[in-house]
């Protein structure tokens, strides 16, 4: 198994720069995260930021909830309200599918605890990876 470890700069900017995170073969991802609050998820068409593409916040508003968006910043199509699901002291354990349309979000080990289906599917080639600003995160992505 191949695993890298990346860590976020403090300025809420995707990260696309990780060669396990071409997902042009796979539809579904799993990495670790060590951080505060505020994981967030990219999944785009291309190596950036789209206008349209999914994005995933685990543990925003303070560690309090997670949602599915359908890009950057949008309204909320999907929230899970959930405290704690992120620890600063070990790394949390997540898996992502994705595959037309079709988000699902969850645990490693369990069932989903958030999921959307997209009525209009966005293809999904590059995952990007990074925090809010002022949340330093530690991300272990294994292929």
């Amino acid at each position: 198994m191949i695993c890298k470890q990346n860590v976020t700069t403090t300025n809420y900017e995707y990260r696309f720069d990780n060669p396990i995170l071409q997902v042009e073969t796979t539809t579904r991802i799993e990495f670790s995260v060590v951080a505060k609050n505020d994981v967030h998820i990219a999944l785009s068409s291309s190596p950036e930021v789209m206008i349209s593409m999914y994005e995933i916040v685990i543990g925003g508003w303070g560690n309090t909830k997670s949602v599915i968006r359908r890009c950057k910043q949008c309204p909320n199509e999907k929230e899970h309200e959930e405290t704690g699901i992120l620890s600063v002291d070990e790394f949390t354990k997540f898996w992502i599918s994705f595959e037309n349309g079709s988000i699902r979000v969850g645990l490693v080990g369990s069932d989903p605890f958030m999921e959307w289906d997209d009525p209009d599917p966005l293809p999904v080639k590059y995952v990007g990876f990074s925090t809010w600003p002022g949340i330093e995160g530690t991300f272990q992505f294994c292929q």
